[in-house]
């Protein structure tokens, strides 16, 4: 499918933390990688990876698409403390040959554009040898500061 065929995703009139993250699982799923970009807080470190959509757009065009597939999004937990969200979601997602699944812990700020994801870490599914709807926020262990993006 085209770029310009695809399904554009609104990630700025979401009302919660947790209605970016599934809605930007959405924008990837449809390949809208500039709605991914600016799902991203100004100060998240993952613009220093990406400084531009178009980089971050031109990178997942060459390197996700056909190769990295979301199979799965869904919000465990989401605690939201004035302008600051965390949301504790699972993910599986395949990539390559491998099926893959992840709990992530997002770190989200509210802005004048809405909620903006600032930075996530992840833990393998196998860590938490529980249902997932047991899970919560609480039972994620810190993730190294280095390991946060």
């Amino acid at each position: 499918m085209r770029k310009t065929q695809r399904e554009k995703i609104e990630t700025t009139n979401v009302s919660a933390p947790g209605e970016l993250i599934l809605a930007r699982s959405g924008a990837f799923v449809s390949g809208d990688f500039e709605a991914i970009y600016d799902s991203y807080h100004e100060d998240a470190p993952f613009k220093g990876f990406f400084p531009s959509r178009q980089s971050y757009a031109e990178y997942a065009e060459a390197n996700l698409v056909g190769t990295f597939f979301i199979r799965e999004c869904r919000v465990l937990d989401e605690v939201i403390d004035g302008d600051r969200g965390k949301v504790l979601f699972y993910q599986r997602f395949v990539s390559g040959d491998d099926l893959i699944e992840v709990l992530e812990l997002a770190e989200l700020i509210l802005t004048s554009q809405g909620w903006r994801l600032h930075r996530s870490g992840r833990r393998p599914r196998q860590e938490f040898p529980v249902p997932l709807e047991t899970i919560k926020m609480a039972d994620f262990p810190p993730v190294p500061e280095e390991q946060m993006l």
